[in-house]
């Protein structure tokens, strides 16, 4: 049996194996890509072949024409939300985020049956915004690839179990309350985990969680649109809009040709390297058509600048305040350790954040610098670009042992029908020990088409700070044939034991105090549309 972690993140792919005792990075692609930062989530169609990370850049950088241009598809965990997301490629095949995510997956299985005779079983990771539909797509097209899916968990939980292992061995010792704190390319998710003994046995609870769909990527957009667009309008504009037809796209063609994100994003991890932190960095670019060739010079105080000015600052203190709101059992200075991971924190702009906030709910500087001693203590590039799939793969380990441990890393949502413009039938997940709704009255009429739309609410935050609570399709459940128009009949819905949404409908009549479920009326969630 093999035992794999995969973080599928928005910018990189990283999958961490078991081997003998310890973990390594497996290679997913035979190119030179750095192990840590795993391989780039791009991918290009040529003819049957997939080319993934690399390679996908060098196929999209040999395109001849615009139609060829559609080949190429980067960061396609950003779509997974998109209601009908669909890319038509040259020889007209149509593509959605599902369909792209298990080429990607086969991919990955494929490498691996390269070298493996073994059945492999995989824990992957997503963000804590993603939905159960966006969950779902996960699941799938992993296991359609091969994979025996233990257990999808949140990254940042990930995360803290690689960088808290020596805690989690000897929790006795110490209870810790632990704020992990991970900016990637897509997301920024924040929670608070505890860790310790309760009634003799270990205990790993995520206590609150909250994300938002906001990270590296948007950061490098405002780089190029807030900073060097405006140091140098006239080179910027003559290069990228050139076509008025369809100025987004003639401008995402154009700054892919020129590769002009990876210069941004070299920009940005060259400047906040942990060993060389340059003030000011020159970004060189060179554009064959029209014949430009430019240096621009980017200093740390305008990209601080930048993120005050889109509000980075406001947006995180909301999230921070909400955190230890929902919190019952952790605040400020019940904080034992705070860690920073994804490759985005390498920006001391969020640290500084973070720091901000506490001194501000009274926690002493002295000791606000203490919280972030293990995080300074671990290996850096480690922490940043490899915790998620090394916390992901030590937790697949965990789920084939007997360690004398519970975990619980269920992210709080809210699932509910609506009636009307209104949620109805809500289910809190992780608010209650049987986890499903009280019974809630149907009455069917001529206009039912049977189905019951189910929604999803994301608590997230918009860029001034203010909440924007988004409401997310997820699928919807058959009505039996069975269940009558015009009688009046109870309906719940929980997590069954594969952690699959089902509703069960239950006549009006009650027995001994007990509702009498309709004969085959359970009915599993059909996700998406």
């Amino acid at each position: 049996m093999e035992l794999v972690g995969i973080d599928f993140g928005t910018c990189n792919i990283k999958v961490v194996r078991r081997a003998g005792e310890s973990y390594k990075n497996f290679r997913i692609d035979n190119t030179s890509n750095d192990l840590k930062k795993g391989t780039a989530n791009k991918v290009f169609y040529r003819d049957n072949e997939l080319l993934l990370g690399d390679k996908a850049t060098k196929g999209r950088n040999r395109c001849k024409t615009v139609e060829e241009q559609n080949n190429y598809i980067e960061n396609i965990k950003e779509h997974l939300q998109e209601k009908n997301w669909k890319q038509t490629l040259a020889d007209g095949q149509i593509k959605s985020a599902g369909d792209v995510t298990g080429d990607i997956m086969q991919y990955i299985y494929h490498r691996f049956s390269e070298e493996l005779q073994e059945s492999i079983d995989a824990v992957i990771t997503v963000p804590v915004i993603f939905s159960e539909y966006q969950i779902n797509i996960i699941r799938k097209a992993a296991e359609d690839a091969g994979f025996h899916v233990k257990k999808i968990i949140s990254e940042p939980f990930a995360s803290f179990v690689y960088l808290m292992q020596d805690c989690i061995e000897a929790m006795e010792k110490r209870l810790h309350h632990v704020l992990m704190f991970d900016i990637g390319g897509g997301t920024l998710d924040i929670c608070l985990i505890s860790c310790g003994v309760k009634e003799g046995q270990y205990e790993v609870s995520v206590q609150s969680a909250i994300g938002v769909d906001r990270g590296g990527n948007e950061i490098n957009d405002e780089i190029l649109n807030d900073i060097l667009f405006n140091k140098n309008k006239e080179m910027f504009h003559a290069v990228l809009y050139q076509d008025e037809k369809d100025a987004h796209k003639a401008f995402r063609n154009r700054v892919n040709r020129y590769s002009v994100m990876e210069e941004i994003e070299d920009l940005k991890n060259e400047m906040f390297h942990d060993e060389i932190k340059k003030r000011s960095k020159t970004i060189e670019f060179s554009f064959e058509k029209p014949d430009y060739d430019e240096d621009i010079d980017v200093t740390a105080k305008d990209i601080y600048h930048m993120l005050d000015q889109n509000h980075w600052k406001d947006m995180i203190f909301n999230m921070l305040e909400e955190l230890f709101w929902e919190s019952d059992d952790i605040a400020p200075e019940d904080l034992t350790d705070v860690f920073l991971a994804g490759g985005t924190s390498a920006i001391p702009y969020f640290r500084e954040c973070i720091i901000e906030f506490l001194e501000e709910q009274g926690v002493e500087k002295e000791n606000c610098g203490k919280l972030f001693q293990r995080n300074d203590e671990a290996e850096a590039d480690d922490r940043r670009f490899s915790s998620v799939a090394y916390g992901a793969a030590w937790f697949n380990q965990f789920l084939h042992g007997d360690l004398p441990m519970r975990i619980q890393d269920e992210i709080p949502f809210k699932i509910y029908t609506k009636k009307g413009e209104d949620p109805y039938a809500t289910l809190e997940k992780n608010s209650g020990a049987d986890n499903y709704s009280f019974p809630k009255k149907l009455l069917l009429n001529e206009k039912d088409h049977g189905k019951i739309d189910v929604y999803q609410e994301i608590n997230t935050v918009i860029p001034d700070g203010s909440e924007n609570n988004k409401e997310v399709y997820v699928g919807y459940f058959n009505i039996p044939k069975d269940i009558e128009k015009g009688k009046e009949e109870l309906y719940r819905f929980r997590f069954n034991h594969k952690n699959v949404l089902e509703i069960q409908y239950f006549h009006r009549e009650l027995e001994n105090d007990e509702m009498i479920p309709v004969i085959d009326s359970t009915e599993e969630l059909v996700y998406g549309v």
